[in-house]
């Protein structure tokens, strides 16, 4: 009976699905650059960084270590949502803005109910 050891999988959030292209990748930028490196490798990590999507994930880790307050986190959550076109229109993201508002507001208060 012989046992086979699979590759130590790198760190990745465990609810993003992910195909082998993108696993390979994260154990490159995982590994760090090794002596020897040829340049393709190089020029494609250099590709990747300068993807929109490396420069939000790069902002939003920014932004998040500042431990920004929730209401905080939930306007620029709104901000990045509208800016990437999800709601479809601009009458669904001032309904979307308008939700938001009215959320923050509600939990406002219910949070200084509770205190008092």
């Amino acid at each position: 009976m012989s046992s086979t050891v699979e590759a130590q999988k790198p760190p990745c959030p465990p609810d993003i699905e992910t195909d082998g292209r993108m696993e390979q990748t994260a154990r490159q930028v995982a590994a760090g650059p090794a002596e020897g490196t040829a340049d393709s490798d190089k020029r494609r990590l250099e590709r990747v960084r300068a993807r929109s999507s490396y420069l939000l994930f790069q902002q939003l880790y920014d932004f998040l270590s500042s431990r920004p307050r929730v209401p905080d986190v939930l306007r620029k959550f709104y901000g990045i949502l509208d800016a990437k076109g999800v709601f479809g229109s601009a009458r669904n993201a001032a309904y979307a803005a308008e939700s938001l508002a009215l959320l923050l507001r509600d939990t406002t208060e219910a949070s200084r109910d509770s205190r008092e």
